[in-house]
């Protein structure tokens, strides 16, 4: 959990801001880092491309990348609250202990 959270938030955050960037070159290695990274597991190499482009299709070009932040904050979120429950019931066993 403590790789986990910040790698979510960190990749949430790449992705939020590819809206922003308006030089040709940035904007490269970002999108070359984003889909390095959805490329990481098979569903997202097969689902991430079909998803974000019918997301861009139907709505917008940004709409795709900041769904998909949003997702990743939520992720890394839940992480979070999962890991706080496992380290009191750690905490609260050792008492029994």
């Amino acid at each position: 959990m403590g790789v986990l959270i910040p790698g979510l938030l960190s990749y949430a955050a790449l992705l939020g801001t590819v809206t922003f960037l308006t030089q040709p070159l940035v904007l490269g290695v970002w999108s070359l880092a984003i889909g390095w990274l959805r490329m990481m597991t098979d569903s997202g190499q097969i689902l991430g491309p079909l998803v974000m482009g019918a997301l861009a299709d139907a709505v917008d070009l940004s709409t795709p990348f900041l769904l998909g932040a949003a997702l990743l904050t939520a992720m890394a979120w839940r992480c979070r609250r999962q890991a706080s429950g496992m380290s009191a019931a750690v905490t609260t066993e050792r008492r029994d202990s």
